[in-house]
C-alpha cells in the first residue's frame, strides 16, 4: 500500500482501502507501521486526511459508477464513487490486485471524465441519420459477443434489415473506440446507463436499446444508433454519474 500524497493517489488492494476506513470509523490511534512506510501518514499528526478521505468515499460511497472502455480486444475499467459531500474517487486497476484510487471533487468530475473517455469539446454530431441495428451486432463491435449472423444478419427476419457490425463500421465509420457507463446508488440495483461508439474521423454515436418494459434484452432486440456531439455526449455521462432523472 502506497500513498502518493502529490498526486492524492493511494496504490491499495480494495481490502486495504476496508481496513483504512474501518480504521478511522473506530477513532484507532495507533497507526500500523506499514501504513507510515506507506506514506499515509505518521506517529504525531495520525493518517493524511486525503488518504482516509479516499478510504471513505470509495467504502461506503452514495453513488458508484462503473465505467467500461473497449479499445479493439483490450477492455479497461474505471470507477467513480462520490458522496454528498461532494468527495468524489476515479479508480482503476494498477495491477490484478491493486487499485490506483485518485480523490478528486464532484465538480471536477466533467473534465476528467471527458479526458479519460476522450471526448474533445467542440465535436459536433455527424450530420448523420440515426442507424438500426441489433443487440447482437453491439456486442460484435465492442469485442465481447457473438459474431454477427447469430440472430443479427440483415437476413433474418426478426431485425428488420438492421445492419450487422461489419455493415456498422461501413455506415457509421470504422469505430476506434467505445465506453459503457453504468450507475447505481448505495445499496440499489443500477438505474442508469449510457453506451457510445466513437468512429472514423470523430464521430460519436449514442447506442439505445429499444427493448421493452418488461421483456429481457435478446441478441435480436433493435437498437438504435444516434448521431451525438461533445455536449450531448456529456450530458447523458452526467446523467449517470449523478443519477438525476428528467424534469
Amino acid at each position: 500500500m502506497q500513498f502518493d500524497r502529490a498526486n492524492a493517489t493511494l496504490l491499495a488492494t480494495p481490502a486495504d482501502i476496508e481496513a483504512i476506513a474501518s480504521h478511522v470509523a473506530a477513532d484507532g490511534a495507533t497507526i500500523p507501521e506499514a501504513w507510515i512506510e506507506g506514506g499515509l501518514g505518521d506517529v504525531e499528526t495520525g493518517l493524511d486526511p486525503t488518504a482516509t478521505g479516499i478510504a471513505e468515499v470509495v467504502s461506503k460511497p452514495d453513488r458508484s459508477v462503473v465505467i467500461e472502455r473497449f479499445d479493439g480486444d483490450l477492455v479497461t475499467l474505471l470507477f467513480v464513487a462520490w458522496d454528498r459531500t461532494g468527495r468524489a474517487t476515479i479508480s482503476q486497476g494498477a495491477s490484478e490486485e491493486l487499485l490506483a484510487v485518485t480523490a478528486t471533487d464532484l465538480r471536477l468530475l466533467p473534465a476528467l471524465l471527458a479526458q479519460a473517455l476522450r471526448l474533445r469539446p467542440g465535436t459536433e454530431a455527424p450530420a448523420e441519420a440515426p442507424r438500426h441495428t441489433t443487440v447482437s451486432a453491439i456486442e460484435q463491435i465492442l469485442g465481447n459477443g457473438q459474431p454477427a449472423g447469430n440472430g443479427a444478419s440483415a437476413g433474418n427476419p426478426n431485425t428488420n434489415g438492421a445492419h450487422t457490425g461489419d455493415e456498422l463500421d461501413a455506415a457509421v465509420g470504422e469505430v476506434r473506440h467505445a465506453w459503457r457507463a453504468t450507475g447505481s446508488w448505495s445499496g440499489r440495483e443500477a438505474d442508469r446507463s449510457v453506451t457510445l461508439l466513437s468512429a472514423t474521423g470523430g464521430g460519436l454515436w449514442e447506442v439505445s436499446v429499444e427493448a421493452p418494459d418488461s421483456g429481457p434484452v435478446e441478441p435480436t432486440t433493435p437498437v438504435v444508433l444516434r448521431p451525438v456531439g461533445f455536449d450531448t455526449a456529456m450530458v447523458a455521462v452526467g446523467d449517470v454519474v449523478t443519477g438525476r432523472t428528467a424534469a
